[in-house]
């Protein structure tokens, strides 16, 4: 088992994520676990590149498609995207016997399909090809299940640390960012639903902005009149935009996630539990909002018109007093 002491410092670890800004924010908290620990790591990732400036200890690689086998082939320890690297590239037996890859994903990696045994080092870990959450019910968030992850399987020291982002952020904001979208309409809350919610927030002092992608600015617009819309070119100019914000709502979005990364209070609407793994977990002002009732209707779950949306407007009250009460 991998649970001896391991000297980390000057390791090579590279990390190979899936692109998806909720994902990706889950893949730093797998780097910056082995930074702490002294490990020299490299995150391969073109959506990260232009945020790269705001993880100055987080080396960010260009991936030009390289194969797995290249990319383990000149570092100690590589952990490689289940998805991205047998899913949607291809994954050969010489791939699975690799000892020094890692194949992880959240919450599916069949058994046999990476290395049984990883060698870094000189020591064994058994087990590190895996997915991170392997048990959905048991309440954790997948910032929780990467710490799990790594202490059990790598036996790094238990801590509660998360990945340090450096980026200016505005005193006394009082913008509230809404997401109103995925890439699942099936996760998406009604539009107009969210627009009372705006126009309840802005009653209560708060400056509502929605955040979507550039390609959607124009449908959202004319579906939201007289809200502001606005989007951002890349990941790093969102990650400026958040910095401004001292409340993010939205779907079950990868918006929830960076804006709980960079330590702001979020609020999370979802058709699931309010204990689903997906759910921003990087500090402890994340709530989640679910459906008081659903129904199933022809095959498909009725979940949106009983989601209490109402309870943001308590919960933040008036922009001068903010109230922190849940």
């Amino acid at each position: 088992m991998g649970t001896h002491p391991v000297d980390w410092s000057g390791i090579r670890v590279r990390i190979l994520p899936i692109e998806a800004l909720g994902d990706l924010t889950i893949y730093l908290q797998l780097a910056w676990r082995f930074y702490e620990q002294g490990a020299d790591v490299e995150f391969f990732s073109n959506a990260l590149k232009p945020a790269e400036g705001h993880f100055p200890w987080l080396r960010v690689c260009t991936f030009n498609g390289e194969d797995v086998t290249q990319l383990a082939g000149s570092c100690d320890l590589l952990f490689a995207n289940y998805e991205r690297s047998a899913i949607h590239a291809v994954w050969t037996e010489a791939h699975a016997s690799l000892e020094n890859v890692a194949l992880v994903s959240s919450k599916r990696v069949p058994a046999g399909v990476g290395a049984a045994v990883v060698n870094v080092g000189g020591v064994s870990f058994e087990g590190a090809s895996r997915a991170f959450c392997t048990n959905s019910d048991a309440g954790l968030t997948l910032v929780d299940w990467v710490n799990q992850y790594v202490e059990v399987v790598f036996g790094l020291p238990r801590t509660q640390t998360t990945p340090e982002v450096y980026v200016s952020r505005v005193q006394d904001s009082s913008r509230i960012l809404i997401f109103p979208t995925t890439p699942e309409p099936r996760k998406n809350y009604w539009l107009r639903g969210f627009r009372w919610l705006a126009y309840r927030l802005v009653k209560r002092g708060w400056e509502v902005e929605f955040v979507c992608l550039p390609k959607e600015v124009d449908n959202l617009q004319a579906a939201l009149p007289g809200q502001r819309v606005r989007s951002c070119q890349d990941i790093g100019s969102l990650l400026r935009l958040v910095a401004t914000a001292r409340i993010v709502v939205s779907n079950d979005s990868g918006g929830g996630h960076l804006a709980s990364l960079l330590g702001l209070r979020t609020f999370t609407i979802t058709r699931r539990g309010e204990g689903f793994v997906w759910r921003p977990g990087f500090n402890g002002s994340n709530m989640v909002l679910k459906p008081l009732f659903r129904m199933k209707l022809f095959g498909r779950y009725i979940w949106r018109p009983w989601v209490p949306v109402w309870r943001i407007p308590r919960l933040v009250g008036h922009v001068n007093t903010c109230q922190t009460k849940n």
